[in-house]
């Protein structure tokens, strides 16, 4: 039974991080124009396919060897728009996220030299910037999104899975973490701890733990957590972001500038790099 789990959970992960395929159409236009700008990124892919394909013809293109299965768990149908994370809690439940808001780059044309001090560089220009600000309020929830958290669960019997909308009105979380009575979450700018207080199964509590985490690069923001040892989780920072972390529960702060691995402390009062 317990190989029988694994491979199920393995072939799980399979089947989901397959259903971000299908973008929405906002980031494939803008993915369009960003290669029509830049001839040298327009080359073909190795992939045959000309059009998006439903869940079920993303099922039937599976080859695997004889005693092996497949088996399509949820998809678009359900909700689940371009997953990101996938985590499993202690209940067996399987924890992602939507990512329906992705890109949300405040810098149009960020990879192109040009005089002056880049924005990616000048935490002036983003303190002032119009797009800066509009995005930051949706990071640290002043605005509400239109991304999600969602606990997947029933998957052990013939019943369709239940899908439920633990948060809302987020703005592509990229990763989380369950705890206790609700989820550690990195999104964009902020690291902070939902909570579900009154245990209905939907999120009513925000506690903020950190902000100042670059966010012009939407790809190589904070991402990855994971539980360690000592009361501590880890997480990385891709390769172009930069920022000053300040913790929002005592007075540290500390640099976090490109590609970092780096932990914080489940009480949210210490950063280590």
């Amino acid at each position: 039974m317990k190989i029988k789990r694994k491979l199920f959970l393995y072939v799980l992960v399979l089947v989901l991080l397959n259903l971000g395929c299908k973008g929405n159409s906002d980031s494939s236009e803008t993915a369009v124009s960003n290669i029509n700008r830049n001839p040298n990124n327009n080359k073909k892919t190795q992939s045959a396919r000309t059009e998006i394909y439903s869940p079920e013809e993303e099922l039937a293109g599976f080859k695997v060897p004889e005693g092996f299965v497949v088996e399509l768990v949820a998809s678009e149908k359900d909700r689940v728009i371009n997953p990101i994370d996938l985590t499993f809690d202690d209940a067996g439940r399987l924890w992602t996220q939507t990512a329906k808001m992705y890109p949300l780059d405040p810098i149009v044309d960020q990879y192109i030299n040009r005089k002056g001090p880049h924005a990616m560089e000048d935490e002036k220009a983003q303190k002032e910037g119009d797009n800066f600000k509009k995005i930051l309020d949706l990071y640290q929830g002043k605005t509400k999104g239109d991304d999600k958290i969602l606990v997947l669960s029933n998957f052990y019997d013939n019943s369709k899975v239940k899908v439920n909308t633990w948060a809302d009105g987020l703005a592509i979380p990229q990763s989380i973490l369950p705890y206790k009575d609700g989820s550690f979450v990195a999104q964009g700018s902020e690291m902070f701890y939902l909570e579900d207080s009154d245990r209905d199964g939907k999120a009513d509590k925000r506690t903020p733990l950190f902000t100042g985490f670059g966010y012009t690069d939407t790809h190589t923001m904070s991402h990855t957590l994971v539980r360690g040892p000592g009361d501590w989780i880890h997480f990385s920072q891709g390769a172009l972001n930069k920022g000053e972390v300040a913790s929002l529960v005592s007075d540290q702060k500390i640099r976090v500038d490109y590609s970092k691995i780096a932990k914080f402390s489940l009480d949210g009062k210490n950063m280590e790099l």
